[in-house]
């Protein structure tokens, strides 16, 4: 028989009503969770914070506005044990300033690499290609330090060798797991830590490109990412020395010439999403980008 786990996140104490302000022992949301689980047989799971927002509502209001700055991952009393059992989790909260609460953010923030193993080969690849981005655009900023330079080095060396490893076996536990990392580590600040923070020029202008071409994010990064690199280039030789790339791949960006094996217009990451199998890059590049 299938299964629902409804886990949500609701707030009591001082609440806005209609213009005035009251205390409730039990949030909306969670009356709507109890009223679900009733219709349905659901599971319930409430996401709790191990220190809670402020009683007062003032208060409460001003304290979620600086999670929601920070993009904090605030503590959790719990989480579920498992949620292998459920065929289906329904997700309930408030609308805080058009998102979830931060503390829903850290809920989703567990994840199981067994769910990455139907991934397709297209979406791996476009993945890694979106995060080796992430660690790119961070990595060739002013100010920097050593600690997340190497942070980030390591991080590109593990990208390039674990998605290989994951497009020949797909259900690959340990590769898919280290890969969910790298990608961890390159979305949540990390790496700005003590750096620069980067303006994300490439993201900037690869949104424009799904308008004009069937791509995803991480394929649209891969055609835009190397050029950018190409164009640096020459103010960032010494950082790039540092890359875990070899041979050709560092000679295809010190000096414009490609490996034998690349197509032109030619790259450091497409080389890489090459190395890794997989040429839609440049089916699509190739045949639809004006000359």
């Amino acid at each position: 028989m299938a299964k629902t786990l409804m886990a949500f996140f609701s707030r009591a104490d001082e609440n806005y009503f209609g213009g005035s302000m009251r205390y409730i022992e039990v949030g909306n949301t969670e009356v709507v969770a109890q009223k679900i689980k009733d219709m349905i047989g659901a599971d319930l799971f409430k996401i709790e914070m191990k220190t809670p927002y402020a009683k007062d509502y003032n208060t409460c209001i001003a304290e979620a506005k600086e999670h929601q700055k920070q993009d904090a991952r605030p503590e959790l009393k719990s989480l579920p044990t498992s949620i292998g059992a459920y065929d289906t989790v329904i997700l309930g909260y408030p609308n805080y300033w058009g998102t979830m609460p931060m503390a829903v953010f850290t809920f989703l923030s567990f994840l199981d690499p067994t769910y990455t193993f139907t991934v397709s080969r297209k979406q791996t690849a476009a993945g890694c290609a979106d995060a080796m981005n992430h660690i790119m655009e961070q990595y060739f900023c002013e100010d920097s330090t050593l600690l997340n330079d190497g942070f980030m080095e390591a991080a590109l060396k593990s990208l390039m060798v674990n998605a290989k490893k994951c497009l020949e076996n797909p259900e690959d536990y340990t590769a898919r797991a280290e890969m969910m990392l790298d990608c961890t580590y390159g979305c949540n600040g990390i790496y700005s830590l003590g750096n620069s923070g980067s303006g994300w020029p490439c993201h900037g202008m690869e949104h424009a490109l799904p308008a004009y071409y069937d791509i995803t994010h991480g394929e649209g990064l891969a055609i835009i990412t190397p050029r950018w690199m190409k164009h640096i280039s020459s103010s960032s030789a010494l950082r790039m020395e540092f890359l875990p790339f070899e041979g050709p791949l560092l000679a295809d960006m010190r000096t414009g010439g490609r490996p034998p094996s690349v197509p032109a217009p030619d790259s450091l990451l497409s080389y890489c999403l090459l190395m890794l199998g997989h040429r839609r890059f440049f089916t699509i590049l190739f045949r639809n980008t004006p000359r």
